[in-house]
C-alpha cells in the first residue's frame, strides 16, 4: 500500500462564510481556512445519493467513506507555497512590528531550556500562518470582511410583526472570507500501486467541476463560487526531505508539528480526550519517543451533514500548530516515520483531521518575512457579456439614489440665508434643458466666464447661503461644475468606494469605471436633488 499527495488550489470569486462553532447567535464569525470536510461534502453531493438509486455505491464509498481518500484542509496559498498553521512554539519580542515585506526573528521556545524565564519579553505572532516550504519562509494571512445585515420581511422591505404582535428583525453580523484568495489544500489517496492512486485522483477531477460552492448562506451572494487547479504528485503533505538520510540515530531531538486539529478518544474512558496524541503516536512507534517539551493549544471542532440536514457532533481537539518536542529511544528509519505520517493519527482523518510532520531539532532563532501585501489575490479576468454590465449599471445607480437623497437632504436641513425660489428654479432649469452641457452652463453661470456669469445680486445670495461648517452654496456648486474636482467630490460625499464593494456583479473595477463614466449624470442628481430640497425649506 503507497500513500500519495495531489495538491490543489481554490480561488475564491466570492465572499465564503465558514461559520466558527461558538459565538453570538447574532454574529457569524468565519474560520480563516477551508476544512478538508467542505470538498469532500462538494464530492458526496456531486456524486449523488446511492440510497435514492442515483448513486454509484462503489464509488461513493472508495471517494468519501473507506479512508481511500482524505481531503486535507486548504490553508492560504502565496507565491506557490501551501501555508500552514504558525507553530505554537513560536515567539517574537514583543516591540517587533510586522511591516510589510520585512524581515522578523522569530525565537523558538521548544529550542531554549529556559524559556519561562524569557516570556515576559517575548509575545504570541500575529499572524496564522507561515509557508515552511519555501526557500525563505514568509508569513501569511487570510482577509475577512464584515457586513451588517437586517432581517425584514421580503414583501414589505422593512420588519414586521406577526400575529402574536411579535416583532421580528434583528440586526445581524456576518464575517466572511474576501473574494479574490487562494487556498492550497491536499487529497491523500490511498492505493496499491501508483496506477490505482492516479486513477482515483482522475476520478475525483472529472467530479469536482464547477460550480464549487462552500459555506453557508449560498443564495445570499456568499458561497466562494471557487475555482479549482491541480498540481503535480508528492510524497509527503510538506514538500521537504527530512534532514537525515535513512536512518535517525537514538537520542536524538525529534520535533512533531500538527498541521490539521487531532481528534481522538481514551480508549479506557471512550470519551474524546485531545491529549491522548502522544501516547496513541508513540505506540505506533513501539515506544520509541519520550516528550520532552510540548506546545499545546486546544479548540472546538465539529460540522455539518447535508444529507441529515444537522450538525456533527462537536469534539475537543488538539489544535494545529501544536508542538511537540521528543527524544528517541532507539534508531528510527526515515521509512517508518514517512509511514506514520501517511497513516495519520486519530478519528475523521478522512476530513483531514489528524495530521503531523516530523521535523528534525528546533532552531533558536529563525529569519521569518512578512507577506508582501495584505491584500487577496486578482480574480480571474472575465469579460462580462453587455448584458450583465447593463444590469450592474441599474444595480449600482439604483443602491446610489437613496444616497443622493439623504446627502442632499441633510446638507439642505442645516442651511440658512437660502436663496429665493425663482434663482433655485434658474439653476434646475440648466440642469433639465440639456445634460450634456448642463454642468458647463452651469459652470459659466457661476463665474467662470464673465460675460455668462449672473447678476452680482444673485451671486451675492448664493455666496450667502451657507450650511453646516461653514460650507457655502456657491463654492459647492463651483467644486462640483469644476471637472477636476468632480470625481474627488462624489467619491467623498456619496461613499463611492463602499457601493463599488457592496453591489458589483462583475468587479470592483468596473463598478469604479461605471461611476466614473456616469459622474456627470450622478453630479446632475445631486445637484437638483440639493436644489429642491432647499426650495421646500423655502417654502416651509
Amino acid at each position: 500500500m503507497i500513500t500519495r499527495f495531489y495538491p490543489y488550489t481554490l480561488t475564491l470569486n466570492a465572499d465564503a462564510i465558514l461559520q466558527l462553532n461558538e459565538g453570538n447567535p447574532n454574529t457569524v464569525e468565519t474560520l480563516s481556512f477551508i476544512p478538508g470536510s467542505v470538498l469532500r461534502g462538494i464530492t458526496a453531493s456531486k456524486l449523488g445519493d446511492p440510497s435514492k438509486g442515483n448513486g454509484d455505491i462503489t464509488g461513493f464509498r472508495s471517494l468519501i467513506l473507506d479512508g481511500t481518500v482524505c481531503y486535507l484542509n486548504a490553508y492560504p496559498f502565496y507565491n506557490g507555497f501551501r501555508g500552514l498553521p504558525v507553530p505554537l512554539s513560536w515567539r517574537t519580542h514583543k516591540a517587533t512590528k510586522f511591516a510589510p515585506d520585512e524581515s522578523v526573528t522569530v525565537k523558538d521556545l521548544a529550542a531554549l531550556d529556559d524559556y519561562e524565564a524569557l516570556s515576559d519579553n517575548l509575545g504570541p505572532l500575529s499572524a496564522s500562518y507561515v509557508t515552511l516550504s519555501a526557500g525563505t519562509p514568509r508569513f501569511v494571512n487570510t482577509l475577512a470582511v464584515g457586513r451588517v445585515h437586517h432581517q425584514r420581511d421580503r414583501a414589505k422591505g422593512r420588519a414586521w410583526t406577526d400575529a402574536e404582535e411579535k416583532t421580528h428583525g434583528a440586526i445581524f453580523t456576518m464575517e466572511s472570507l474576501s473574494e479574490g484568495q487562494v487556498f492550497g489544500g491536499l487529497l491523500k489517496i490511498s492505493g496499491a500501486s501508483e496506477e490505482v492512486c492516479e486513477s482515483i485522483y482522475q476520478e475525483i477531477q472529472k467530479v469536482l467541476q464547477p460550480p464549487l460552492l462552500i459555506g453557508k448562506s449560498r443564495h445570499s451572494g456568499y458561497g466562494g463560487d471557487a475555482c479549482i487547479e491541480w498540481g503535480n504528485v508528492s510524497q509527503r503533505e510538506l514538500d521537504i526531505n527530512l534532514a537525515f538520510d535513512d536512518e535517525l540515530a537514538a537520542n536524538s531531538i525529534l520535533r512533531i508539528i500538527l498541521t490539521s486539529a487531532y481528534v481522538g478518544r481514551n480508549p479506557d474512558t471512550g470519551q474524546y480526550d485531545p491529549i491522548h496524541f502522544f501516547t496513541e503516536l508513540n505506540s505506533q512507534l513501539d515506544d520509541a519517543l519520550i516528550c520532552e517539551k510540548e506546545f499545546l493549544a486546544y479548540t472546538v471542532v465539529g460540522s455539518f451533514n447535508k444529507k441529515w440536514k444537522l450538525e456533527t457532533p462537536q469534539a475537543q481537539a488538539l489544535a494545529s500548530g501544536s508542538v511537540l518536542v521528543c527524544k528517541t529511544t532507539k534508531p528510527l528509519s526515515k521509512a517508518q516515520l514517512l509511514q506514520i505520517e501517511h497513516q495519520g493519527i486519530g478519528e475523521r482523518q478522512t476530513e483531514g483531521f489528524g495530521c503531523f510532520a516530523f521535523f528534525e531539532g528546533p532552531q533558536n532563532n529563525i529569519t521569518i518575512r512578512t507577506q508582501a501585501k495584505p491584500q487577496p489575490a486578482q480574480r480571474p479576468e472575465i469579460e462580462a457579456s453587455e448584458e450583465i454590465k447593463e444590469a450592474e449599471g441599474r444595480v449600482l445607480m439604483k443602491a446610489l439614489e437613496p444616497k443622493i437623497a439623504d446627502f442632499a437632504a441633510n446638507l439642505a436641513k442645516s442651511a440658512n440665508n437660502i436663496p429665493t425660489n425663482s434663482l433655485i428654479g434658474r439653476l434646475r432649469g440648466v440642469l433639465r434643458h440639456n445634460p450634456s452641457t448642463a454642468l458647463d452652463t452651469l459652470s459659466k453661470w457661476l463665474g467662470r466666464d464673465e460675460r455668462r456669469a449672473l447678476k452680482r445680486t444673485a451671486m451675492d445670495q448664493l455666496e450667502k447661503c451657507r450650511f453646516k461648517g461653514g460650507k457655502r452654496l456657491l463654492k459647492f456648486l463651483q467644486d462640483y461644475t469644476n471637472n477636476e474636482s468632480r470625481q474627488k467630490r462624489l467619491n467623498k460625499d456619496l461613499q463611492l468606494d463602499l457601493l463599488q464593494q457592496n453591489y458589483h456583479l462583475t468587479t470592483m473595477e468596473n463598478a469604479k469605471v461605471f461611476y466614473r463614466n456616469n459622474s456627470t449624470q450622478i453630479t446632475i442628481k445631486l445637484l437638483d436633488a440639493l436644489l429642491s430640497a432647499l426650495a421646500v425649506k423655502n417654502r416651509r
